[in-house]
């Protein structure tokens, strides 16, 4: 039953607009994405989903660490350095 209601919930929500209240750091934020040529909703709808799958990226790669963990031990300080270095290029947008 929930999975119904939050389908139904998606696809009314789907069609209607969203309203919220941009912080002086978010309106900078969009002024630099619209620089492309995009339109706000544009750059909105991207930047949800470039932060979304970011943040399924950091899990992915916390549950890679966290399985290697499991089977190798503590990592070393090297190893730590690497992860630290991944997530920071992860964190700057790169790929990795």
């Amino acid at each position: 039953m929930t999975s119904v209601r939050q389908s139904s919930y998606a696809a009314a929500m789907s069609s209607r607009p969203l309203t919220f209240r941009p912080t002086p750091e978010v309106r900078e934020a969009l002024t630099e994405l619209a620089t492309d040529g995009l339109t706000t909703t544009d750059a909105i709808n991207q930047a949800i989903v470039e932060a979304a799958r970011w943040r399924q990226q950091r899990r992915v790669i916390r549950a890679e660490v966290d399985a290697w963990v499991e089977e190798h031990g503590p990592l070393d300080s090297d190893d730590l350095a690497w992860a630290r270095r991944v997530l920071s290029s992860n964190d700057e947008g790169s790929a990795v």
